[in-house]
């Protein structure tokens, strides 16, 4: 049953992200590890992701929150799990994100819905 959806969510974003060419790339965030007297610190890590952007539907606008003039991404699943803390680029310009979701909320992922900052 897996591989059904994971072929139909290959096949829809692909034909969204071939269509949109939005140049879309999750950044996620460096860290920083070892002792405090000789920190090392983890560079940004960029990957270059399948999905489209849009403006965001009315069912998740949210005063103060989600405003009608953030971006809305849907983003095929990649090699990391996007977080609040690491960023969406859309055609080279970075975005804040301020609210991730799974698609389905349960169960394996077969895609990201990405709320970021305009």
């Amino acid at each position: 049953m897996t591989d059904i959806y994971a072929d139909m969510r290959d096949a829809l974003i692909d034909e969204m992200d071939s269509a949109m060419d939005q140049g879309l790339e999750y950044i996620e965030p460096g860290t920083v590890t070892g002792p405090e007297w000789a920190p090392v610190e983890v560079p940004p890590t960029p990957y270059t992701v399948k999905g489209v952007a849009s403006g965001v539907q009315q069912k998740f606008i949210k005063d103060g929150y989600i405003n009608a003039s953030d971006i809305q991404c849907t983003l095929a699943v990649f090699d990391a799990e996007p977080t609040t803390s690491g960023l969406i680029v859309i055609s080279g310009r970075e975005h804040q994100i301020i609210r991730v979701d799974r698609i389905p909320s349960t169960g394996t992922v077969v895609a990201w819905r990405v709320f970021a900052k305009s």
